[in-house]
């Protein structure tokens, strides 16, 4: 017979800052920085350690559908949108 497992999870923090749904987050190697994808046509940029610092980037003209950070260069991350592009955008 198998344990049964039984996990409590709770909610630790929360960010605010889309106008549309969130469709895709990632985070940076370190862990000190998140991205995130929005049907608000924007990628927004997060400092989780500082919880009011957010900073939104309006960067296509249809939903962003997906996220990624360069793997080699931590300064610059990659966006997908409907809008049929793909951005590379400089966090700094």
């Amino acid at each position: 017979m198998e344990a049964a497992y039984t996990y409590i999870l709770s909610i630790t923090c929360r960010f605010d800052g889309h106008q549309g749904a969130v469709n895709d987050v990632a985070f940076n190697a370190t862990g000190d920085v998140m991205i995130s994808a929005s049907d608000d046509q924007g990628v927004g940029v997060w400092v989780p350690l500082i919880r009011g610092e957010f900073q939104h980037v309006k960067a296509h003209s249809g939903p962003v559908r997906s996220i990624a950070f360069n793997p080699t260069q931590q300064d610059y991350f990659m966006s997908a949108s409907d809008d049929k592009t793909v951005k590379v955008i400089d966090r700094n």
